[in-house]
């Protein structure tokens, strides 16, 4: 989990979607190379500056899990090259499934506050 969101935020910041493969498949894929290619077109990139990942929620059975991120995020464009840094916390939901060998996302979805799962002690 915490391989594949690195590769999705290094995705939005870059504007470049070739390295996804390495750890999403399906409709996962699907949906963050097209965001990836919508802010290529748009001039924008998304920095973070990560505080901490936890995984906050793992299902064996349904191999679903859920990652809380808590960073320092901006949207950077060509009309604004420094934008101020604001703090946020998101969860990332995903299934994981075998393919070709390799554990991958095949679906996702950032959670909305109301879907929150609470962090798990031990984690």
């Amino acid at each position: 989990m915490v391989r594949a969101d690195e590769l999705r935020r290094e995705a939005f910041e870059v504007s470049a979607s070739a390295a996804l493969s390495k750890a999403f498949s399906g409709s996962a894929l699907r949906t963050l190379e097209s965001q990836s290619q919508n802010l290529a077109i748009r001039h924008l990139r998304v920095e973070e500056r990560i505080e901490s990942r936890v995984l906050v929620f793992w299902d064996p059975l349904a191999d679903e899990a859920v990652l809380q991120v808590i960073t320092e995020q901006r949207a950077v464009s060509t009309d604004d090259p420094n934008p101020p840094w604001s703090g946020t916390v998101r969860q990332w939901w995903a299934r994981l499934q075998s393919v070709a060998g390799s554990w991958k996302v095949v679906e996702q979805e950032d959670l909305p506050p109301d879907r929150w799962r609470p962090a798990v002690p031990g984690f």
